[in-house]
């Protein structure tokens, strides 16, 4: 860093690397933490490190077209249609199979860190909360009522702290740390 200005270049070496940590949807420069990564420049952040209602939408990350798997189970998260008996019509939601790395189904974009919306790469939607009716959809339209995400010791759970178990279905409990 010369003259204040930070410039990023590429290495092959693992000792000149740059490490950088995640924060609300940001990447951020473990050795300048008042710096995060916009495009390809690293950029001063405005205001509060940690308010996370003045964060620029625009300038997150996320990961686009992902298949999410859990070795242990040997399952990805897959989109399929359901007709459950109480239900009037078939809706799309969400199952944990075995991973296919080619299909469509199976792939999701997802946000790095903070809270985020599961979206169907095939339906361009966001996965839905029915909160009466206790099942998820993809909705029909943008982003109105997203059921919110987040990552937690390489866990998916909700923004409430409920995780998905290794078959990628609710887990009855909230997040538990190992005792180990």
């Amino acid at each position: 860093h010369k003259k204040g200005c930070l410039k990023l270049e590429m290495t092959n070496s693992k000792t000149k690397a740059a490490p950088f940590f995640t924060s609300y949807g940001r990447i951020i420069s473990y050795r300048h933490p008042e710096y995060h990564l916009v495009n390809n420049k690293l950029v001063k952040i405005e205001g509060d490190i940690k308010d996370s209602r003045k964060i620029d939408p625009k300038t997150t990350w996320e990961l686009e077209d992902c298949n999410l798997q859990i070795k242990k189970s040997g399952k990805s998260l897959d989109m399929v249609m359901i007709k459950p008996e109480k239900v009037k019509n078939e809706f799309h939601t969400i199952v944990g199979k075995h991973t296919d790395l080619s299909s469509k189904t199976q792939r999701f974009n997802v946000g790095i860190s903070g809270k985020w919306s599961l979206i169907s790469t095939e339906l361009g939607r966001p996965l839905l909360r029915d909160k009466k009716a206790g099942y998820w959809a993809f909705s029909e339209s943008e982003d109105a009522g997203a059921q919110k995400f987040r990552w937690n010791a390489r866990q998916m759970m909700t923004s409430i702290g409920k995780p998905l178990d290794e078959n990628f279905e609710r887990d009855t409990g909230y997040f538990e740390f190992s005792p180990d």
